[in-house]
């Protein structure tokens, strides 16, 4: 069975590394300097890799001959704190208020992504 977190073309990888240097410099410039237009940027670079890799993973896995529910509910977890991410750096622009509940559930849905896809990984590995 295909592992739907995989990385399937040498482009894909490069997408994903040049994004997350990008992200890296945004991160290390709003370290230095403060800026909230930074951390904005930050958030939604990063809302906008994870929302559609979620998207990606929930279809492959749900394409397989069986459907794997685990990747299915792993790729849910990470859309939710990709979307709450997003929502975080927009309300740091200003355009939409901030919200402690949007916070806390995505810090929830970002750790239950995390474990899951770990306990994912473990299972598909051979023994």
């Amino acid at each position: 069975m295909a592992d739907p977190f995989d990385i399937e073309t040498p482009t894909q990888r490069r997408i994903i590394l040049a994004a997350l240097v990008v992200y890296l410099a945004l991160f290390l410039v709003q370290y230095v300097t403060g800026s909230d237009l930074a951390t904005a940027a930050a958030d939604l670079l990063l809302a906008a890799l994870v929302v559609p890799a979620s998207v990606y993973v929930i279809q492959r896995a749900r394409e397989q001959r069986e459907t794997d529910q685990l990747a299915v509910v792993t790729g849910a977890a990470f859309l939710v704190a990709g979307l709450t991410i997003g929502y975080e750096g927009l309300a740091t622009l200003g355009v939409v208020p901030v919200n402690a509940a949007v916070s806390l559930l995505g810090t929830v849905a970002l750790l239950a992504a995390f474990v899951l896809y770990l306990y994912q990984r473990s299972q598909s590995r051979p023994r």
